[in-house]
């Protein structure tokens, strides 16, 4: 049961992360994903970090990005520093090196739990 509190920042996150939404140019569907993103934000019950990652996240696999490939155990990402990453549950980023939430693996676990929802 979320407080009134915890509900009002979930509700304030989708707010900010819906106008960032850009024309998604991957073959996901737009509204199952952002049905996704709703329940991991909903998941992470307001940690700033995984919110911020998980809002990255969807910026990713959202803003046609011209690399992005599932493997089906690992996810491949070109990020915005140039690098390219493959993410399932570690990464090479900074973030996840500093124990701190990772966008690619957040992109990842959305990706995973996409793939569940539609099949």
């Amino acid at each position: 049961m979320h407080n009134l509190n915890t509900r009002a920042n979930i509700s304030f996150t989708l707010a900010i992360h819906t106008k960032r939404r850009r024309e998604a140019t991957t073959n996901l569907n737009e509204t199952k994903l952002e049905a996704v993103v709703v329940a991991a934000l909903v998941t992470v019950k307001g940690d700033t970090r995984w919110t911020n990652a998980i809002i990255k996240a969807e910026e990713i696999l959202t803003s046609g990005n011209p690399y992005i490939h599932f493997t089906g155990d690992s996810l491949l990402m070109l990020s915005d520093s140039g690098e390219i990453y493959e993410a399932n549950g570690v990464c090479q980023c900074k973030a996840f090196a500093q124990g701190q939430a990772c966008k690619h693996r957040a992109a990842y676990k959305l990706v995973v739990r996409y793939n569940e929802a539609v099949h």
